[in-house]
């Protein structure tokens, strides 16, 4: 806990329409504000002294915005963990979407939907990569309405029902889908 303040604070108020206050908060709290600045509806700006800020909003139909004008672009830069927790539709439009991940051994990019997961390109879809999965627990569907092809260097039709799988290619498969198997 930090010394109090030998100075009091500053306070602009209107009784209607908010108040700014400069100078440590009085009252025991979380995290001690220097500097708060509030509207009638109680939204808020708060300082901390130790570095960090807070902007609340209060229940209202109308929503909150930052809006960034010109060419110039909005930046938001975490040293920690960037956060977001939305109760309702989380919605990015943009003219292009870029994600990279900067960790070469652990860089992942998971999506763990709780429902269905739909991609839906009105152009190419496109996925590379070293080695690809597909994991269907119960059905795969490959449907087009024109073309299908199966290109490789090597292609290999595996059905474990008929039991006439040659026992190195057996292995082989049950090698590459054991992690795949629940």
């Amino acid at each position: 806990m930090t010394k109090p303040s030998d100075c009091p604070p500053i306070i602009f108020t209107n009784p209607e329409d908010g108040f700014l206050r400069i100078g440590k908060e009085k009252e025991a709290q979380k995290r001690d504000s220097q500097v708060q600045l509030a509207s009638g509806s109680a939204c808020s700006l708060r300082l901390f002294k130790d570095g960090g800020w807070e902007l609340k909003s209060q229940t209202n139909s109308k929503g909150s915005n930052i809006i960034q004008k010109g060419t110039g672009p909005l930046n938001i830069k975490s040293e920690g963990d960037l956060n977001i927790d939305v109760d309702g539709t989380f919605n990015l439009k943009a003219k292009d979407i870029v994600m990279e991940t900067t960790d070469a051994d652990v860089g992942d990019i998971v999506l763990n939907p709780k429902h269905d997961f739909r991609l839906d390109a009105k152009n190419y879809v496109i996925l590379m990569g070293k080695d690809v999965t597909l994991d269907a627990h119960n059905k795969l569907i490959l449907f087009s309405e024109d073309m299908s092809y199966l290109v490789g260097r090597y292609v290999r039709i595996h059905e474990p029902t008929s039991q006439l799988i040659p026992p190195t290619f057996g292995a082989h498969i049950d090698s590459l889908t054991d992690t795949l198997k629940n």
